[in-house]
């Protein structure tokens, strides 16, 4: 029986039913907290979302309003003044802090890849912002070499001396995915590592060092994780044509990563 007749079913009064209830006397009870919502605000978006404290614990950013009067605020817990910088009506899909004053604002649009795919695909691009001077340094948007989109997770390493923004790019020739290290001030990139075609993404530790990378090759559905052993080691391989598993992080020590299985024996649990 199908989810629908059964709906169908169990929400059906007759004639005969209702005749009984009037009969009785019967009657639905008034709601004590009053008519539901209108549907329309399960669809709305938040006022106020994509929070994230800053490292020494000095600001919060957020996502404020709505549509093209959309805004970054970034609020200083101590002077409690507010910095406000607009971005319009974009898909945005997180918001970081990569040191004081600079942000990694990564967003997302629905269209196709120029001579890599034809087909509509979520694309996901990043910038570096200075909230304090309003200048932005887009991530692979200006890499003539490169499709201006990531082609894998984006994320902030800090040193000693400096933070800065690792992510993967596709490359226009051969498809080839590289690593690359980015300032967030002067937006110039320096080669991490040199992936395949066939390469989704890294595991970074906190120094900034390799530890793991996957791969998945859809011509014959085929997943694989390496381990940076002083070079790239296989260490895993699995066969998935839809629910490939996930490189998820860090494993329990920094040499070590953290996989997501979405079938299988193992499905559902990490390793």
């Amino acid at each position: 029986m199908s989810p629908l007749s059964l709906n169908r079913r169990h929400f059906m009064v007759t004639g005969a039913s209702i005749t009984a209830l009037l009969a009785t006397g019967a009657r639905a009870e008034t709601n004590p907290l009053g008519p539901p919502p209108p549907l329309t605000l399960y669809g709305d978006l938040p006022a106020i979302d994509h929070l994230d404290l800053s490292a020494d614990g000095g600001k919060i950013v957020m996502a404020s309003g709505r549509g093209t009067a959309r805004s970054l605020i970034v609020y200083d817990l101590q002077s409690q003044k507010a910095a406000k910088q607009p971005i319009g009506d974009i898909k945005l899909r997180s918001v970081s802090w990569i040191d004081k004053s600079h942000l990694l604002i990564e967003s997302s649009l629905t269209s196709t890849l120029a001579m890599f795919s034809d087909v509509q695909q979520e694309l996901f691009t990043a910038i570096a912002l200075n909230y304090e001077t309003g200048k932005a340094r887009s991530i692979y948007g200006n890499m003539a070499d490169y499709f201006p989109v990531l082609g894998s997770d984006a994320s902030v390493i800090r040193t000693d001396k400096k933070a800065y923004v690792l992510a993967g790019g596709i490359t226009r020739v051969k498809y080839l995915r590289i690593l690359n290290r980015f300032d967030p001030e002067t937006g110039n990139a320096s080669q991490v590592d040199e992936g395949g075609p066939d390469t989704t993404d890294w595991v970074i530790n906190a120094e900034g060092g390799l530890v793991a990378r996957e791969n998945y090759r859809r011509e014959t559905y085929t997943w694989s994780l390496e381990l940076n052993r002083g070079g790239w080691k296989t260490v895993m391989t699995e066969k998935a044509e839809l629910d490939y598993p996930s490189l998820v992080g860090l494993g329990r020590s920094p040499q070590t990563a953290a996989i997501y299985f979405n079938q299988g024996d193992r499905a559902n649990r990490y390793y």
